[in-house]
């Protein structure tokens, strides 16, 4: 049954089975069942069954003809036939090959594919449930493709997209027993790749050895609501690329449920690329990858890679990689610099075209410094000086309006030294200074502090990296050098910029495992100024003031020395000491 420049076709309930092929050389037999062929229109195929052909419905044109279009297919069954659906236009498949320009407006509704098997009239034809090749505005729905789960497909797929088709939905689809498959639905990559598919509401069961496999350069594909339960499969969904959306897929059965950018999961991720607005009221998510999320009062996220969540009054994510979350009143990461985090913020901004900057807590402040954390506050326009505390990642500065203050039981201010021997001096002992190194004080001299575990702000603790890491000048200030930066803009080109940096010592080496101070028994936290827990002899009582014989407080006759505030534990002659909390304070 064939139809060739006809239009407004109705054919129904036809059988077309068991051909011949006769009519062509052995083995060169293109015999098929029903064929809407070149320059046919508005056809509908209602209610029709096919078996033992090529082909069993196939909608096509030859390569100097119009294509078949507006073709409806519904309630087909295809029983045996080596290919069960084809849609083709011959002559436009290549990527050499001119584009069809009459390819189009195809539907498959409540079709059924039951085992496709190769056949002798047309040898090397691969059986397969469905083939799309250079049609475009295809939806093919409630579709189901059964498969002998003995018989050798040959590692060809059941579902075929090809050959530079486009515009296809797939949705309702089953398919069961292609055990011997490459796939269940393979869409084909390359330069004569498919591309803009939606596959949905899909089902597999033990069927192929890959559920969904797509090919290279394919990168616009919707997978949604699906499950996949394989039989000792491979994979559930295979992709070399990561830009695919994928939402609501279960695969199990499988040695992995996906593979995608050659990264194995045991689960089917959810995937999603494009700007994306989620929960909002309002607002605008205006770049490819900006994101919008549970936010309202018109925020925009216009930047690449750059998103506003939990936000509202107009807050806005420009440039590239920058964040605002949890903020209101019009905050805004500007377009001209990149990396940049607002959070919990009012009404504040990051300026100019640098990277790196965050605002975290604060209102109405400007943070348009590289690499630094501001917090702060201020009312009206927003403004720099608004700035209270700013923590530099690149200098490691802390700078501060107000005060620091312990509000837990730290009473000392104390700084990090070497022991004189290398060896570790037992908390509570008064300590002197040897050169540049310490020991335990005796009678007369003066005493540096107390070994603390108390202190509340300590210093020179090196706690980070070796302390001579980097250069320094004659008075101990870090030296600094230019280097150029790599760094990508929004379009993914590299950049050079040109950073400050503290230039590192030649005799530093990374590979060197580093133990901080705090580790190393040479090193103590030596008390300064503050109260401190000191050991003290049996001549010791409230309100003394004491000096040290080796490194144990004594009481001092003239009244010279550090004040006894209270004995916190009386002299043990078991322990050879008391402990008193003393007022240490610098000798003059």
């Amino acid at each position: 049954i064939t139809t060739h420049y006809s239009e407004y076709i109705f054919i129904s309930n036809s059988y077309s089975f068991d051909q011949r092929g006769t009519a062509h050389p052995k083995g060169q037999s293109n015999s098929n069942g029903i064929e809407v062929d070149d320059g046919s229109k508005h056809v509908w195929l209602i209610n029709n069954f096919t078996s033992g052909n090529i082909r069993g419905v196939e909608v096509k044109a030859h390569k100097e003809w119009p294509a078949a279009r507006n073709v409806h297919v519904i309630g087909h069954v295809s029983y045996h036939d080596v290919r069960c659906f084809d849609l083709r236009h011959i002559g436009h498949h290549k990527a050499e090959d001119p584009e069809s320009t009459t390819a189009y407006d195809v539907t498959l509704t409540d079709c059924t594919a039951i085992e496709p098997i190769f056949n002798d009239m047309y040898e090397g034809l691969s059986p397969r449930a469905l083939v799309i090749s250079a049609y475009k505005n295809v939806a093919v729905s409630n579709f189901t493709a059964i498969g002998d789960p003995s018989y050798d497909y040959k590692n060809y797929p059941a579902i075929a997209l090809q050959y530079r088709s486009r515009n296809i939905s797939l949705n309702g689809i089953q398919v069961r027993g292609f055990k011997k498959a490459e796939a269940d639905i393979r869409l084909f990559g390359g330069n004569q790749r498919t591309d803009n598919v939606n596959i949905s509401n899909f089902t597999f069961y033990k069927s192929a050895k890959s559920g969904i496999v797509i090919g290279g350069g394919v990168y616009n594909v919707n997978i949604n609501n699906g499950i996949m339960t394989g039989d000792k499969g491979a994979y559930g969904i295979t992709s070399p690329n990561s830009q695919a959306n994928i939402v609501g897929v279960y695969a199990e059965g499988y040695d992995y449920s996906a593979m995608i950018k050659g990264q194995k999961y045991n689960y089917v991720p959810n995937n999603l690329k494009g700007g994306t607005r989620v929960a909002t009221t309002s607002g605008y998510a205006t770049s490819e990858t900006g994101f919008l999320a549970a936010s309202s009062g018109d925020p925009v996220a216009s930047g690449e890679a750059s998103a506003v969540i939990g936000s509202t009054g107009g807050c806005k994510a420009q440039g590239t990689r920058n964040v605002v979350i949890g903020s209101s009143e019009r905050s805004t990461a500007t377009k001209d610099g990149s990396r940049s985090v607002i959070g919990s913020s009012n009404n504040v901004r990051i300026e100019g075209d640098g990277v790196s900057r965050t605002i975290l807590s604060s209102q109405a402040v400007i943070n348009n410094k590289s690499y630094t954390v501001a917090l702060g506050y201020g009312t009206g326009s927003p403004s720099a000086s608004n700035k209270k505390v700013e923590l530099n990642a690149k200098a490691g500065n802390v700078l501060g309006t107000g005060r620091i203050e312990s509000v837990s039981d730290l009473k000392d201010l104390a700084e990090y030294f070497e022991s004189k021997d290398g060896s570790k001096i037992d908390s509570g002992y008064l300590v002197t200074l040897d050169g540049d190194k310490i020991r335990k004080a005796e009678k007369g001299e003066k005493v540096l502090g107390v070994i603390s575990e108390t202190a509340g702000v300590i210093m020179g603790g090196a706690a980070f990296y070796w302390n001579d890491r980097y250069l320094r000048n004659e008075f101990g200030g870090i030296i600094y050098e230019e280097i150029d930066v790599e760094s990508e803009d929004k379009d993914g080109n590299v950049v050079i910029q040109k950073e400050l940096v503290p230039k590192e010592n030649p005799h530093y080496d990374p590979d060197v495992e580093y133990i901080p101070r705090e580790e190393r028994d040479e090193w103590h936290v030596v008390g300064l100024v503050g109260q401190v827990y000191v050991r003290i002899d049996d001549t010791v009582q409230a309100g003394d003031c004491i000096l040290p014989i080796g490194g144990i407080g004594t009481k001092s006759e003239d009244g010279e020395g550090f004040y006894v505030m209270r004995i916190n534990q009386p002299y043990s002659a078991e322990k050879g000491y008391g402990v008193a909390l003393v007022f240490m304070h610098p000798q003059m």
